[in-house]
């Protein structure tokens, strides 16, 4: 946490680290059985933590635009400069959505250029930027219960409504933990170890 302060601070970035999210606590009147199971699986508790963060940045803060990460991602040297160049992006194009820091296709023997910025349809996650009106705009189609998890139901909305983000070839954040809620086998590992960093 610290780091990351000082780090934003250097550019002149605002930055909130928060507290754990409480899990949510299942309601019958509104949550029938099935429902209330699934609030005891890694994908609901990963889900209800970004609406939580997603609710904080953009109605209780009234950011204009966030930045979310996860505890388990490293980031380059120009990981805010990346968003600070590109977010005008967003403003002047309306069929862009987000800048994300990760790039799905960034692997080593495959990209080359760290100044190339992509378009893509497919949602990557993994450190990204959104502002305020396309929350408003996700807000009222979240799920109570996105079972293929949060962020494919992000790839679904993003497509669905015609939308893109902006990557860079080679990515700018990179995921590190070993175990985790989506990290569950060697071969993932592997792959992840393939990334151009």
């Amino acid at each position: 946490k610290a780091a990351a302060e000082t780090t934003a601070r250097a550019h002149g970035a605002q930055i909130a680290v928060w507290p754990v999210v409480q899990p949510v606590t299942p309601d019958p009147a509104k949550h029938n059985a099935e429902l209330q199971k699934w609030f005891n699986f890694n994908t609901a508790k990963i889900a209800h933590h970004y609406w939580v963060a997603f609710e904080r940045a953009f109605v209780e803060n009234d950011y204009d635009s966030a930045i979310f990460v996860e505890e388990d991602l490293i980031f380059s040297p120009d990981f805010l400069a990346l968003f600070r160049s590109s977010a005008w992006l967003l403003d002047e194009d309306p069929s862009l959505w987000c800048i994300s820091a990760w790039n799905d296709f960034g692997y080593s023997q495959s990209v080359g250029d760290p100044c190339r910025l992509t378009r893509s349809s497919y949602f990557p996650g993994l450190g990204f930027m959104i502002r305020r009106s396309v929350w408003q705009q996700l807000r009222d189609q979240w799920p109570t219960a996105p079972t293929m998890g949060w962020d494919y139901w992000m790839r679904v909305a993003f497509r669905r409504a015609d939308k893109e983000c902006i990557v860079p070839e080679v990515s700018r954040s990179h995921h590190v933990s070993e175990k985790g809620a989506s990290i569950s086998s060697k071969k993932q590992l592997r792959l992840l170890g393939a990334m151009a960093f």
